[in-house]
C-alpha cells in the first residue's frame, strides 16, 4: 500500500503510532456512547485486535461500523466539535465516511439495524485491558471478510460490510 490513496490527509499507519490510534478509537466509542450510537470495530482493525492483539502493520485505518443513517449529521457534527476532520463520502456498497485526527484515519462505514450486523448481538475484543465491541460471531464475520483470516496475508479484504 503506497500514495496518497491509501494515505490521503496526511495519515500514517495506526501501528506507527498505537498510543494515538489508541486515543482516537477510544475518543471515538465515548463519543458514540454519549449520542447512543450503537458501534463496533470491523474489518482490518477487527481482525488486527482479534488475531493479533494490536494493529496490523501495514492497515492504514481504524474501521468501524455505526449503526446509524447514511452520514448520521448528529455523529458528524460531534466528531468535528471534537477536532475531527472529514474526507472522502463513498457511498453505495461500502457507505463510508473518512474522519481523521492526529495522523489517524478513522474510517466509518454506516448501516442501518439488521443490516449485515445485529447490535444485540456483539462479541467483546479485549485490547490493552478494554473492551471493543465486534460483530457476532466474529470468527463468521472474519471468515466472510477474508479468505482465511488465521493466516496473515498481504491480500485485502474483498468484503465491504
Amino acid at each position: 500500500m503506497k500514495g496518497e490513496i491509501f494515505f490521503p490527509y496526511g495519515i500514517v499507519r495506526p501501528s506507527t503510532i498505537p498510543d494515538v490510534a489508541d486515543a482516537i478509537l477510544d475518543e471515538f466509542f465515548a463519543v458514540a456512547k454519549e449520542l447512543k450510537i450503537k458501534a463496533c470495530v470491523a474489518f482490518g482493525l477487527c481482525l488486527g485486535l482479534y488475531r493479533n492483539g494490536g494493529y496490523i502493520e501495514d492497515d492504514n485505518d481504524l474501521d468501524v461500523v455505526v449503526i446509524a443513517p447514511e452520514r448520521d449529521k448528529i455523529l458528524t457534527d460531534a466528531l468535528i466539535k471534537h477536532g475531527f476532520g472529514v474526507g472522502a463520502f463513498h457511498p453505495g456498497l461500502a457507505c463510508n465516511t473518512h474522519f481523521y485526527k492526529n495522523k489517524i484515519l478513522l474510517d466509518i462505514f454506516w448501516r442501518q439495524t439488521g443490516i449485515y450486523f445485529d447490535p444485540k448481538k456483539y462479541d467483546m475484543i479485549s485490547y490493552k485491558g478494554k473492551k471493543y465491541p465486534a460483530p457476532h460471531p466474529i470468527e463468521k464475520f472474519l471468515s466472510e471478510c477474508y479468505a482465511d483470516w488465521k493466516t496473515p496475508s498481504d491480500e485485502m479484504t474483498k468484503y465491504y460490510g
